[in-house]
């Protein structure tokens, strides 16, 4: 995932909804810089801070983290899954749990991926 492709994918969504960078800072309660920082790629969010973002402006987890992708509702198909995920970490609402359990996630991904791959 690219912090670039993370923040144009912000930026793009949040003009496309006439929302200032102060507005979105304001909703998601973080200084208007660091709306900019993400935006420009300098600086990374933490999940709670994206999960703010993507439902301040009404668009995916998915289709945020996913590269490559065009947020067109005829182009993107929501995988069912991903969806899923991201309700698993709205529920835990605990930072360190969500950090512990996408730590596992990724390991069991790399696992199977190795497995695959053989």
């Amino acid at each position: 995932m690219e912090l670039k492709s993370i923040g144009r994918k912000i930026k793009e969504q949040r003009i496309k909804k006439n929302i200032s960078q102060e507005q979105l800072a304001e909703i998601v309660d973080v200084n208007p810089s660091y709306i900019s920082n993400l935006e420009s790629g300098n600086r990374s969010a933490s999940l709670k801070t994206t999960l703010d973002i993507v439902n301040a402006l009404d668009m995916s987890f998915d289709y945020l983290m996913l590269e490559n992708m065009h947020n067109n509702s005829k182009e993107l198909k929501i995988d069912k899954n991903l969806l899923e995920f991201k309700n698993i970490l709205e529920k835990l609402n605990d930072k360190d749990i969500i950090e512990e359990y996408i730590t596992y996630c990724r390991g069991l991904a790399n696992s199977m991926i190795e497995i695959k791959n053989k």
